[in-house]
C-alpha cells in the first residue's frame, strides 16, 4: 500500500460506507419503503432516527478527511478534540438504539388502546380497531429497525474512526517516552 493511500484509507473507508448508505437509501426509496415506513409510523420517529444518523455521518466523515488530510504530526491537543467529537458521535449512536425503543414502546401503547377498545359485536369497529393494532405493530417494528440498524452503521464508522485516533495517540505517546529517555540519556 502506497503512503497516500495509507495515509488516506480512514477516509477511504468512510466514503465507500457512505456509497453503501447512499445506495442503500436510494434502493429504499426506489422500491417505495420509505413511503410504506412514511405512512405506517405515525410517530415519524423513524425519520427523526435516519436524520440524526444521516448528520453523525458526515460529521464523521468530515472528521475522516480532517484526519486524514493533517500535514505533519498532530499535537495530543488536536487528538483529544477528536476524540471528543467520537464520544459525542457514539451517544448520538447509543440515542439512535433509544429513539428506535421509544417508538417501538408508542407503538405497542397504540396498539394496545386500539385493543381496549375493540367491540367484537360492531363490525366496522372492528375492523377499524384492527388497522389501529396493524399501524401500531407497524410503527414499532419500523423505528425498532431504523434505531438497531442505524445505530450499528453509525457505531461501526465511529469504531473505525476511534481506532485511528488511537493509533495517533500511541504514535505521540512512544515518541514523547523515546525522547524523554533520550534527554534522561544526555544529562547523564
Amino acid at each position: 500500500m502506497s503512503q497516500s493511500t495509507k495515509k488516506w484509507s480512514l477516509f477511504l473507508r468512510w466514503w465507500i460506507v457512505f456509497a453503501l448508505i447512499v445506495l442503500g437509501s436510494a434502493i429504499l426509496l426506489l422500491t417505495g419503503l420509505f413511503a410504506k415506513i412514511n405512512e405506517a409510523d405515525f410517530t415519524k420517529i423513524s425519520f427523526l432516527i435516519y436524520a440524526v444518523f444521516f448528520v453523525f455521518t458526515i460529521r464523521n466523515g468530515l472528521d475522516a478527511r480532517r484526519l486524514s488530510g493533517q500535514k505533519g504530526p498532530m499535537e495530543k491537543k488536536e487528538i483529544d478534540c477528536f476524540f471528543r467529537a467520537n464520544d459525542t458521535g457514539y451517544f448520538a449512536a447509543k440515542s439512535l438504539f433509544v429513539l428506535g425503543m421509544i417508538g417501538t414502546v408508542f407503538g405497542l401503547i397504540y396498539m394496545l388502546s386500539s385493543v381496549s377498545s375493540l367491540d367484537p359485536s360492531n363490525a366496522i369497529a372492528a375492523k377499524n380497531a384492527m388497522t389501529n393494532i396493524t399501524m401500531g405493530m407497524a410503527t414499532a417494528f419500523y423505528t425498532t429497525g431504523a434505531g438497531l440498524i442505524l445505530s450499528l452503521i453509525l457505531e461501526i464508522q465511529l469504531f473505525d474512526t476511534r481506532q485511528h485516533l488511537d493509533k495517533l495517540y500511541d504514535e505521540i505517546s512512544c515518541k514523547d517516552e523515546c525522547e524523554a529517555k533520550d534527554e534522561k540519556t544526555d544529562d547523564r
